[in-house]
């Protein structure tokens, strides 16, 4: 079912920095019209046309803030962390005036080291908590793995992953 998601979204951020330390903040406010795509046509039988499909009226608003800090130890070893959050609603056209709320908080603590002149480590992690999120569907074209709680489940803390990566300069 075709269908095209209205989509509106205003933000800013700001970023400061004295001596050392770094620090930075955002916020962005988002409203999708028709975020989910509907149900497609299904065939009909034996030569019959098929059953068109629906279009899904749910409505989205959103909030994402997030906050970093950095800090220049030295200059070959920079600790830094970073914390988002995202809470979202959804309210459908069956039900208007009533929202089912969500919200995911990410905890990311990180750090980058120069081991050797041309060589850079970043080791970093990813605490989640989600509360609300719908247990179907995927989330990944929001960033690939995230937490979202099971059916039955209103909230999951999750540590989600820790990352080294290794940069090489020749």
């Amino acid at each position: 079912m075709a269908q095209k998601d209205r989509f509106n979204a205003v933000g800013g951020s700001v970023r400061g920095q004295y001596d050392s330390l770094i620090v930075t903040t955002g916020v962005q406010f988002e409203f999708h019209g028709s975020p989910y795509a509907g149900t497609p046509a299904t065939p009909g039988a034996a030569g019959a046309a098929p059953t068109p499909g629906t279009a899904d009226l749910t409505h989205s608003g959103s909030v994402v803030q997030y906050d970093e800090i950095d800090y220049v130890v030295w200059p070959w070893f920079v600790p830094a962390l970073r914390a988002e959050f995202i809470r979202t609603t959804f309210e459908s056209a069956a039900a208007p005036g009533v929202s089912n709320p969500a919200s995911l908080l990410r905890i990311i603590p990180g750090v980058a080291m120069l081991v050797r002149p041309n060589i850079k480590v970043v080791v970093s992690g990813d605490f989640e908590r989600a509360y609300g999120l719908p247990p179907v569907g995927t989330w990944a074209s929001a960033g690939g793995n995230v937490v979202a709680p099971g059916p039955g489940q209103p909230s999951m803390f999750e540590a989600e992953q820790v990352n080294t990566t290794v940069a090489i300069a020749f």
